[in-house]
């Protein structure tokens, strides 16, 4: 995986407000890859990243991370 993109990707997911969400295809948009690729890079180092602020273009998460995030989601505010 390219350094920089990587690096792009997870300073947008930083960039996105508490509260706010953007969608997996809006940051591949923004950097000039594929929401797969945005998906890849946030599962494999967005740990540390406000990963839960990025949602598919229904507005969901799969089942296992929707899980996880609710309790951040809850924390910030966020209208389920």
């Amino acid at each position: 995986m390219n350094d920089l993109l990587v690096e792009r990707v997870m300073r947008l997911v930083e960039a996105v407000p508490a509260g706010r969400a953007t969608t997996y295809g809006a940051l591949a948009s923004a950097v000039g890859t594929g929401p797969r690729v945005v998906a890849r890079i946030l599962a494999e180092w967005g740990s540390g990243a406000p990963w839960w602020r990025v949602v598919n273009a229904k507005g969901e998460l799969p089942g296992p991370l929707a899980l996880r995030a609710r309790p951040m989601w809850a924390l910030e505010g966020v209208p389920l």
